[in-house]
């Protein structure tokens, strides 16, 4: 893996507890974002803002699904944006406020069951380590193969 030295170029708030952190783009780097399921908790979600705005930019966007994972509604980042970016494929879940607009409910078993994975797809995963451990577990027990669940750290 290569390392890179970058500026900060702005701190921005997000949320009440999240900040953007705009850094200068290192010269020569490229990344190829990933087609497939997005499961995000939480803070997670920070790697999959930059991929889910390159496949929007390059119309790959289609046939990806976003599950972003929050304790509460507040804590919901780019909301409006991911929905415009997947419609129906956007799903916020919360975990511990009941909210008319969003699911209540943990990303376990029963969860992923309800949602008509197709486990021939990539899967990537990205959250607290705990979060990240078990949806890995249940993914691979419901049919998904190793090669195809990636996780984010």
């Amino acid at each position: 893996m290569e390392s890179h030295i970058v500026k900060i170029e702005s701190v921005e708030p997000v949320t009440h507890d999240v900040k953007r952190f705009r850094l200068e783009k290192p010269s020569g780097y490229k990344f190829t974002p990933g087609p497939g399921y997005f499961i995000a908790g939480g803070a997670g979600i920070t790697p999959f803002v930059a991929i889910l705005r390159q496949l929007y930019r390059d119309n790959r966007i289609n046939g990806n699904s976003l599950y972003f994972s929050n304790k509460t509604s507040k804590d919901i980042i780019y909301e409006n944006e991911f929905s415009q970016m997947l419609g129906e494929n956007a799903h916020f879940i919360l975990t511990r406020e009941e909210h008319p607009k969003y699911t209540k409910s943990r990303i376990q078993r029963d969860f992923l069951a309800g949602q008509s994975l197709d486990f021939s797809r990539h899967f990537y995963v990205c959250g607290p380590d705990k979060m990240v451990e078990e949806i890995s577990g249940l993914l691979a027990e419901m049919g998904a193969a190793s090669d195809a669940l990636v996780f984010e750290k």
